[in-house]
């Protein structure tokens, strides 16, 4: 027989999670000479949560899996068993709040931009918030707010709190100026009376009525569904910090979404560089930006070196 050819036939595969472990060698030297100096070795690269002994890559993959995918901590505890990975749910549970509090700065950030862009969309909704004990869950609320240029802005932000009071929303739009699209909920209402507000309720509530009238399905979006969607997967949130922790993680999640930016790459590659990043350039790492820098870096590194196409 003489080969004459060859059929190729290709099948979409899959491994398993794969878990490993970095080890960072760093010498250690004395001078013989003069040995009151001590001992001397390369510091540690910092990280967003002290003393913490999992890399920014498993880092990630919990608050990406929680409220991108909406998978609770113990749904995560069981998958990582199946690897032979052993962490407790409190033990990732103390991480998201760690990390909650190490992107406060991009959160505030990206808080700023929104209350900067002259139009915000906002909306609330309930969320269950344990009590201490084993007393029944309290009901609290989250409030997003999104803002920027366009009919659908990418950024977002949540607002955690414990009750639905009107100085909730005041205090957070307080020193905004600019178009405001809500609900017809009285805390709004009350916020139109101000000259620099230019109040404008939102219409597919209207329609929604007629819609559900018909017998159809309203196709409006309500930028509050990704978190209705979660909170029937997490339940509840475990305290206000908690809460708070929830909120700057899914300020980002969203923007993820709207931007099609992969979470656990951008989540990865900024866990490793906040911590000695610039506050004045904060806003480099914020999702947009973030994005445009790595399109240019890779657009960078496809030019050859001689500057020759």
């Amino acid at each position: 027989m003489v080969r004459i050819g060859e059929e190729v036939t290709r099948k979409l595969a899959r491994k398993a999670q794969q878990f490993f472990i970095i080890e960072m060698i760093r010498p250690k030297y004395a001078s013989r000479k003069n040995p009151d100096q001590g001992i001397l070795a390369a510091p540690l690269p910092d990280s967003i949560i002290e003393r913490c002994p999992a890399d920014g890559s498993l880092l990630a993959s919990v608050p990406t899996a929680k409220y991108c995918d909406h998978l609770p901590l113990y749904r995560q505890v069981q998958m990582l068993q199946r690897s032979d990975v052993r962490i407790s749910r409190q033990t990732l549970s103390k991480r998201v709040l760690s990390l909650g509090v190490g992107l406060a700065p991009l959160y505030e950030a990206k808080k700023c931009r929104v209350l900067q862009s002259g139009v915000v969309f906002v909306d609330e909704s309930p969320i269950s918030l344990q009590t201490p004990g084993k007393g029944p869950c309290k009901k609290a609320y989250m409030w997003v707010y999104a803002g920027g240029d366009g009919e659908d802005p990418p950024y977002r932000f949540f607002v955690f709190r414990t009750s639905r009071s009107h100085a909730h929303v005041e205090q957070t739009l307080k020193d905004y100026r600019g178009v405001l699209h809500s609900d017809k909920y009285a805390a709004y209402e009350k916020l139109a009376r101000r000259e620099d507000i230019r109040w404008c309720p939102c219409m597919a509530h209207v329609r929604r009525k007629f819609v559900e009238a018909e017998g159809g399905d309203s196709e409006h979006r309500r930028r509050i569904r990704p978190l209705t969607i979660g909170r029937k997967n997490w339940m509840f949130v475990g305290s206000e910090n908690g809460g708070q922790a929830g909120a700057t993680i899914l300020s980002l999640v969203q923007t993820w979404r709207n931007l099609d930016i992969n979470p656990q790459v951008y989540m990865e590659d900024v866990l490793r560089r906040i911590m000695n990043y610039p506050a004045w350039r904060i806003e480099e790492l914020l999702p947009d930006l973030w994005l445009v820098a790595r399109q240019n870096n890779a657009a960078s590194q496809m030019v050859p070196q001689d500057g020759l196409s």
